[in-house]
Parts: structure tokens; C-alpha cells; sequence
């Protein structure tokens, strides 16, 4: 394969990698943001249940209190009397029943009007007028009181029948304590109420009476009007009050009041009695496109108040609060394009300056072996590739001057050697460059999307983090399904953030903040803070730490940065614990001519250096993952225990201290670190 080729393969890789990671990432985010939403819709729909439960209680709580009073309990015992002075009290009942009965709705007579007109009726009435004018409709359309008898003594308004000791309400009432019906039409006040009965005991909790109070549904109503048009509900969102018998009991929807709900609906709420509160998404049966979220809680009541069973149900439109997700994909998406294109341009550009330069040189190199000294490289760039084609083109000129004759001739297969050696080793380092070329503009091509990539998603991570960390304080403790999805969610949110982090770590170049720093502080403030680790994994540090050491010009954080991972490596290649040995000394530089793992020597013959060695006794590395221990995300690790970006950052932070790093190992022998750094000349600090 051609290197025009390999460095365009090696383009298409890593814009293949960073698009896998970017759809990965995409798909991890949407469905925490799926998790999040729903839960918090359960939530609001919880909570929501619970603000009706507790304001039926609370009205139930509230007549209780005024039944209880003294002066209603003399006035009810009062006409318990008076009927027991009656000689036949059913029969006195079931006339004035009758009369009732027969008499017009609108008219009143004489005898109604003295239940309407009483003194306890017009306190009646006064509760009735005080919620009114508070609420502005009329919240208790009908509330009247029963003897022991079951026939009324007071009320606020006409009732349709004067008897009520025959009607469900009175008789639960009277055995239960309280009665709460289903929400119907009732015939009396004309309004969609709820029948409410409450037994009424003297002071030694004997039965005296019964009351009846008809709560009108509109307040029910209020309490769902006001989320769903509230500045932080999402559009979508629609409400249903569902009862025991699948009937829309309210909706904030435009369908008909106390119309079955769908069979769709009714085979996700109603086969699902055991759960409580919960979430689902489906497709809906309406001709919408999109799924919809649907998020359910039921009515448990409140209290001494059990509840009826009802099931207050909320939907979303998923196009709707998935469209954050959405735009993040499609941003992302621009971006890949984007950076394709422009390392399209970049590396057919690299491509063509290295691979012609390159071709030229291996013609004319051929042709000189054969004998043609005419042979002339036209490059006139000012590179290694400009200098190298002059040196050819001197090579040719002097050859074609030289002498046929057997002491030229000779001088000549001399030079010709000279000059073949030095064409392999030139050839040699051609290929060293184009190898640091490709490198070089792999990484840096990795960096910039990496570091656009991590921009981006940086921002719904942390607003996920907030969200759950949010929920995991306000759910109560007895919600164990709840804080177990939620701390599964925050436990992915902070590993991809670690993985943002090291991306962002490998992306970005900073100034270096350089000074004098002594490497034994740097080395003995690492390891104390991997402390409680090495003890947990039963690993011991050995020092060999020479005293009084050269100080070095440093950035102390990045230099500290190397050290950590390095020793944190280290741990984890002893799982089952063992040795880390840790050296530091100085020395003077000399030049072996070797470059020690494809680095670049930045000492020169004498200086001084500060050398740190750390060896560990673990599992070592493979020959084969020797040649990758470099590479950006290159790791034999667990996907939990890092992203392979360490030695990268590493590598990259020494290069900047114009330091080197070199790696020694063998398969299950260990692994030993050698990081050198130039000595400052001033004294150690």
C-alpha cells in the first residue's frame, strides 16, 4: 500500500472512531433523558394525585370540625327529641316524603322553607356562601344534616327527596364513619359532583345523625389546569382523571366528559393494579407519527380518607422533550460532516506533499544504482525533501565528473558504498518522518473533534446530573425501584464524564505554568494520595529516592498529572497486589544514537537529567501491544477502567517539557517507566 493511501485509511479511521463514539454517546444520553423525564413526570402526577386526595380530606376535615361542634350537636339531638315524641315516627316520615316528592322542583313550601330558614341552616348556607365568593363558583352546591332518622333537619338549599336514610350515602355514612362517592351529575344542585357523607356522634360516640355535602368537580379541575398551564409545562402536556371504571372523570383534552377511556390505555392502567405510580411509551392509537410517554399515579387517599381508586394520567408528545437530544445528533452530525471534509482536504494534501516528494527520490535513487548520472530530482520545496533532492543532484554531478581511470574507479566504488549507506539511512529516516507525519496529524485530527465532541455533551450530562441528584433527594426512601434506576443513571452520567474529561485532557494545549519544581515532592505527594488504594489492593511501595536531587523547570500540576497515571497503571496491572518500586536519581546525558520508542531526544551530550524510574511486578505487556501503548484509546483494560488516553496525555504532557518517557516489559514479568527531565541550572528548591 502506497503512503498517499495509508495516510488516507488513516483518516477514515479515526473519523469512523470519533462517529461511533459520538452515536454511542448520542444514544446513552437520550435514553437517560427518556429515564429522567419519566420519572419526573411519575412525579408530577404523584404529586398532583395527592393535592386532590388531600383537598377532598381536607373539605371531609373541615365539616367534621363544624358537625362536631357543641351547639350543632344540641341542635341535631334536639330534633331527635322532638321526633322520638312523635307516636308513629315512620309513618310521620314517609307522609312528609311523599309531599315533598310531589311538590314542583322550583317551589318551596311552607315546611321546606323551615329546614332552609333555620338557625342551622343559615350556618349552612354561610359555609356554602364563604367558598363561593373565595373560589368563585359554587364548591358546595348542596349540604344538608340528617336526625338519627334519616330525615333532614337542615339545608342550604332544596334537596330532592326529604328522606335519605334509604339512599347508599346515608347508610355507608352511618356504619363507616365516612362515605365518598364516585363523581356523577347530581339531580339536586344540577352540577358533576362528588357525594360526600359524614356520620355525626354525641359526645359518647353514639349515632345522632348524618350530613351530606356535594362537592363540585371543578375543583378537581383547578388543580390540573394549573400544571398543565403552567410556564414549565412542556405544550404536549395533557391530563386525564380517570375512575375505578376506566371514565374520564376530567380532561384537559376536548373530549366528552365521562366517555370510556380507550381499550389502549385501559390495558396499561388496569392490568398493572399493583403498581402505583409508573411510566410507559408507546405508540398511540391516534394518527399522531410519534410514540407518546404516558405517566400514571394512583389515587391512594389521604389519611383517614382511602380514596376511590381514581388514576390521574399524563402524556407527552416524544418529539417534544426529545428534541434537545435531536438537536444534539444533529449538531454533531454537521460537525462530522464537517471534519470530514476538511481532513479529506488536509490529508490529500499531506498525502500528495509527502507521497511525490517521496516517489521522486526513490526514481532517482533507482536510476543512480543503475548508473545514470544524468538523473537530476526536481523539488525545490525548503524540507527534508528540498535538502535531500539537493544532496542527490550533488551526488549525480560529482559522479559524472569523476575519472574512468582504476584510481578514480576505485575511489569512485568507494564513494558510490558511502553514498548507498547514506541513501539507506536517509531512506530510513524518510520513512521515520512520514511515520511522525501521519502521527502527528492523527492526533491532532483527534484532538479537534475529540474536543468538539466533549464540548457538546458535557452540557446534557451535567443537566442529567443535576436532574438525578435532584430526584434522588426529594423521592423518599421506600421508592427502592426508583433510587436504584437513579443511581444506575447517575453511575453512567459520571463514568462518560470521565471519559469527556480525558478527552478534553487530550484535546486542549495550555500555556505551562514553569518553575522550579523538586521531583521527590512531586513523587512522594502522588503516591500518598493513591494511598488508601495501594492499601486496599494490598500493594507496597519501595523507595529509592536519592537526596538533595537537581531541581527541574516544570509545570508542577502536569508533572504531578504524569506520575499519577503512571502509578495508577501500575495498581491496575496487580490486580491480586504486589511490589511498585520507585527510583529517582540524576545523571549526566550520552547519546547512544538511538530515539528510545519513536521520541525525539531533546538533551544534548552532558546536560544534566533527572531520571524516575517506576517498576511494578505485574502482569506486564504483550510484544505485540508494545508498538500501541501510545495511541490515543489504545487499552487492554475493562471499558470501566479507563478510555486509553493516559500514556497519550502523558506522552504529549513530557513532549512539552521537552522530556522523554520510555516503556520496558514483558508478558508476566512486570513493567518498568522511565520518565527523564533536564536538570535546572539554579539551585534545588
Amino acid at each position: 500500500m502506497k503512503i498517499g493511501q495509508k495516510i488516507s485509511l488513516g483518516y477514515w479511521l479515526v473519523i469512523l472512531l470519533v462517529g461511533i463514539i459520538s452515536c454511542f454517546g448520542i444514544y446513552l444520553s437520550q435514553r437517560a433523558l427518556q429515564q429522567v423525564i419519566g420519572t419526573t413526570t411519575v412525579l408530577l402526577a404523584q404529586e398532583m394525585i395527592v393535592r386532590i386526595d388531600r383537598n377532598i380530606y381536607r373539605r371531609i376535615e373541615f365539616l367534621q370540625q363544624f358537625l362536631n361542634d357543641e351547639t350543632v350537636r344540641n341542635v341535631i339531638i334536639s330534633e331527635n327529641n322532638e321526633y322520638e315524641r312523635l307516636s308513629d315516627i315512620d309513618k310521620y316520615i314517609k307522609e312528609k316524603d311523599e309531599e315533598w316528592k310531589v311538590v314542583p322542583l322550583t317551589t318551596i313550601t311552607p315546611f321546606m322553607g323551615q329546614l332552609i330558614d333555620n338557625e342551622l341552616a343559615d350556618r349552612l348556607k354561610s359555609i356554602a356562601a364563604f367558598y363561593e365568593e373565595k373560589d368563585g363558583y359554587k364548591v358546595f352546591p348542596e349540604i344538608f344534616i340528617t336526625n338519627k332518622y334519616g330525615a333532614n333537619i337542615a339545608q342550604n338549599e332544596k334537596t330532592s327527596d326529604y328522606f335519605q336514610a334509604d339512599e347508599e350515602w346515608w347508610r355507608k355514612a352511618k356504619a363507616d364513619g365516612v362515605y365518598v362517592g364516585d363523581i356523577s351529575l347530581d339531580e339536586s344542585s344540577g352540577t358533576y359532583s362528588a357525594e360526600i357523607g359524614i356520620r355525626i356522634n354525641d359526645k359518647n360516640r353514639n349515632f345522632i345523625g348524618a350530613a351530606k355535602i356535594v362537592l363540585n368537580i371543578k375543583e378537581v379541575a383547578r388543580i390540573l389546569n394549573e400544571s398543565k398551564y403552567s410556564q414549565v409545562a412542556p405544550k404536549s402536556m395533557e391530563f386525564k382523571l380517570i375512575d375505578r371504571n376506566g371514565r374520564v372523570i376530567f380532561t384537559t383534552e376536548n373530549i366528552p366528559q365521562f366517555s370510556k377511556i380507550s381499550p389502549f390505555l385501559a390495558g396499561h392502567l388496569f392490568k398493572a393494579q399493583q403498581k402505583s405510580a409508573g411510566y410507559f411509551i408507546e405508540q398511540c392509537e391516534s394518527p399522531r407519527k410519534d410514540k407518546e410517554l404516558f405517566a400514571y399515579a394512583r389515587s391512594n387517599g389521604y389519611k383517614d380518607y382511602k380514596g376511590l381508586g381514581w388514576i390521574l394520567l399524563i402524556e407527552h408528545e416524544t418529539k417534544e422533550i426529545f428534541s434537545p437530544a435531536r438537536k444534539l445528533r444533529n449538531l454533531l452530525i454537521v460537525l462530522l460532516v464537517g471534519g470530514t471534509i476538511i481532513n479529506i482536504i488536509i490529508g490529500l494534501f499531506i498525502s500528495y506533499a509527502v507521497s511525490v516528494p517521496a516517489e521522486k527520490l526513490a526514481r532517482a535513487a533507482k536510476d543512480i544504482g543503475e548508473g545514470k548520472l544524468d538523473t537530476n530530482v526536481e523539488i525545490h520545496s525548503h524540507d527534508e525533501f528540498g535538502l535531500l533532492a539537493a544532496s542527490f543532484n550533488e551526488m549525480a554531478e560529482n559522479l559524472k565528473k569523476s575519472t574512468t581511470s582504476i584510481e578514480n574507479l576505485n575511489k569512485e566504488i568507494s564513494e558510490r558504498k558511502k553514498i548507498e549507506e547514506y541513501l539507506r539511512n536517509t531512506y530510513d529516516e524518510l520513512k521515520r518522518i512520514q511515520g511522525q507525519l501521519i502521527q502527528a496529524e492523527k492526533i491532532q485530527a483527534i484532538g479537534l473533534l475529540a474536543g468538539g465532541v466533549a464540548h457538546e455533551v458535557k452540557n446534557p450530562l451535567a443537566v442529567i446530573t443535576q436532574g438525578t441528584d435532584y430526584l434522588l433527594k426529594i423521592i423518599p426512601p421506600q421508592e427502592q425501584e426508583i433510587l436504584k434506576t437513579l443511581n444506575i443513571i447517575k453511575r453512567n452520567v459520571k463514568r462518560a464524564d470521565e471519559i469527556i474529561k480525558g478527552l478534553f485532557d487530550f484535546s486542549k494545549t495550555t500555556n505551562l505554568n514553569l518553575r522550579l519544581v523538586d521531583i521527590n515532592s512531586v513523587l512522594e505527594n502522588s503516591w500518598h494520595l493513591l494511598k488508601p488504594q495501594l492499601k486496599a489492593d494490598n500493594i507496597k511501595i519501595i523507595k529509592e529516592i536519592k537526596k538533595d536531587l537537581p531541581a527541574v523547570y516544570a509545570d508542577r500540576n502536569k508533572i504531578e498529572q504524569v506520575f499519577m497515571n503512571i502509578l495508577l497503571n501500575a495498581i491496575q496491572a496487580m490486580p491480586a497486589g504486589g511490589e511498585i518500586y520507585i527510583r529517582s536519581n540524576d545523571k549526566k546525558f550520552e547519546s547512544t544514537g538511538k530515539v528510545a520508542q519513536g521520541e525525539n531526544v531533546f538533551f544534548n551530550p552532558g546536560e544534566r537529567m533527572v531520571v524516575v524510574e517506576i517498576e511494578d511486578s505485574g502482569t506486564g505487556i504483550t510484544e505485540e501491544n508494545m508498538k500501541n501503548i501510545f495511541d490515543p484509546f489504545f487499552t487492554t483494560k475493562g471499558p470501566r477502567d479507563g478510555a486509553g488516553l493516559g500514556l497519550s496525555v502523558t506522552k504529549s504532557i513530557l513532549a512539552m517539557h521537552k522530556g522523554t518517557i520510555e516503556v520496558k516489559s514483558l508478558a508476566g514479568k512486570g513493567t518498568k517507566v522511565i520518565v527523564t527531565l533536564k536538570a535546572a541550572d539554579k539551585p534545588d528548591v
